[in-house]
């Protein structure tokens, strides 16, 4: 009996503790929420599959089937803003995608896109102006 008496007491606890509602329920974010997801979105809705896209990091372009071109590394020595633009039309991009990351480990790379907003790359999608950005590369101009 004695038994029976402890298992009868533990639920009545158990259902106390779970019908006091003093616990609040996690509140995740729902799917589409995060910044980076929305980037996501954008770039299959703007870009055609196989599109070209300048990127620090290229999981999101590999999601969005696009090609990621790196722009760490090679970028480093260009000096002058048409220098990049020139960069930009060998390699056939068609979008520069931003993000944290990039801002801080390549510094002179993203003083180069800076240089190049509203001449030759378009703001196609922004979270902020510290979270993710997507620039449209628009051709518009000579490089020389």
């Amino acid at each position: 009996m004695d038994g029976i008496t402890s298992v009868g007491l533990l639920i009545f606890l158990c259902a106390g503790l779970i019908l006091r509602g003093g616990y609040r329920f996690p509140d995740y974010p729902s799917i589409g929420d995060y910044p980076d997801e929305k980037a996501l979105v954008y770039l299959t809705k703007t870009l055609e599959p196989g599109s070209r896209v300048g990127t620090y990091a290229p999981l999101n372009a590999w999601a969005a089937k696009l090609v990621s071109v790196n722009m760490s590394v090679q970028l480093r020595s260009l000096e002058t803003p048409q220098k990049f633009v020139q960069w930009m039309q060998d390699e056939k991009l068609q979008a520069i995608y931003v993000e944290g990351a990039l801002r801080s480990a390549e510094a002179s790379v993203w003083s180069l896109i800076q240089e190049e907003i509203g001449k030759s790359l378009e703001v196609g999608f922004t979270t902020g102006e510290d979270g993710i950005q997507v620039y449209l590369v628009s051709m518009t101009q000579d490089p020389n």
